[in-house]
């Protein structure tokens, strides 16, 4: 939802494209209206998932994939800003604006 907000892309518009597509999940459509509608009501906290991915890295003996790493730093920046209680889907609220260089 965040790279369709940045490219102009309407949720709805995003929605229609997964319908039907490799992408249609029931949870990730559940997410997605959730999301459109700011809900961020727990059913799965953020900081349950930040631990989670923790674990994973440390059971990488600190050579964590890269993705891995840069998903903790973001979502333990999410649960610094006070998300941490909300659900996973939250962690989108702590992500940094585009500069929009003219």
């Amino acid at each position: 939802m965040e790279l369709a907000d940045r490219l102009g892309i309407s949720h709805q518009q995003l929605a229609d494209v997964i319908e039907g597509g490799p992408l249609d999940a029931p949870l990730a459509g559940a997410k997605l209206h959730k999301i459109d509608r700011g809900d961020y009501a727990p059913e799965f906290p953020l900081e349950w998932a930040l631990k989670d991915v923790d674990l994973a890295i440390g059971a990488a003996g600190g050579k964590a994939p890269p993705l891995l790493a840069a998903l903790s730093g973001q979502w333990h920046t999410a649960v610094a800003a006070g998300h941490g209680r909300q659900d996973i889907s939250a962690a989108r609220l702590a992500l940094p604006t585009p500069n929009h260089a003219s």
